[in-house]
């Protein structure tokens, strides 16, 4: 298993605090380090994970390659040469980084809040997807995606439906197989 964390976006929508130079994932919004670095300290020499920090990619535009070196030495850098969404930052990294083709790519966003006494129920939830994303349901290479519930609807997201029918309790998750995506 290894990890993409994805540290983009143009420090515009949470402005003062963010700028261009400087946006979201490099500010230490939660504490004394940076949303990239509590990421990073999160997924990292955890026995539950067994992740090190060169199974690490952080997937940033070229403009942000210094903020990620001097902030989390040690992981790999794929910088984009502009960027776009997250499906080309997921494209690119998927293209650039050398894996076994059959290891398992986790990709989480950098400006994630999880509450400190939460993070080892994260590590595990994130060890059962990867177990799923091995072949649940007679699928071949799933992709597996973590949700919650939503509170309200949003016209500015998708979302996903579940095939409840066939949903099942694997490797301590109750998972379901995609029947729509809306």
């Amino acid at each position: 298993m290894y990890a993409v964390i994805l540290a983009g976006g143009g420090g515009t929508r949470l402005w003062p605090l963010s700028r261009p130079e400087t946006p979201k994932p490099f500010l230490p919004l939660t504490g004394d380090r940076s949303l990239l670095q509590v990421a990073v300290d999160r997924i990292v020499d955890h026995p539950e994970l067994a992740l090190g920090r060169d199974d690490v990619t952080v997937v940033t535009d070229r403009r942000y390659a210094g903020l990620v070196r001097e902030q989390v030495p040690g992981v790999g850098i794929v910088s984009e040469p502009m960027g776009r969404n997250t499906a080309a930052a997921v494209t690119l990294a998927t293209l650039a980084i050398e894996r076994d083709p059959d290891e398992v790519m986790i990709l989480l966003p950098a400006d994630q809040l999880i509450a400190p006494a939460s993070e080892g129920v994260y590590r595990a939830v994130i060890k059962g997807a990867a177990g799923l994303a091995t072949g649940a349901f007679d699928i071949e290479s799933p992709l597996v995606t973590l949700g919650i519930a939503p509170h309200e609807p949003s016209t500015q997201y998708g979302y996903l439906i579940p095939d409840f029918e066939r949903g099942a309790r694997i490797d301590g998750l109750d998972a379901y197989p995609l029947d729509a995506f809306e």
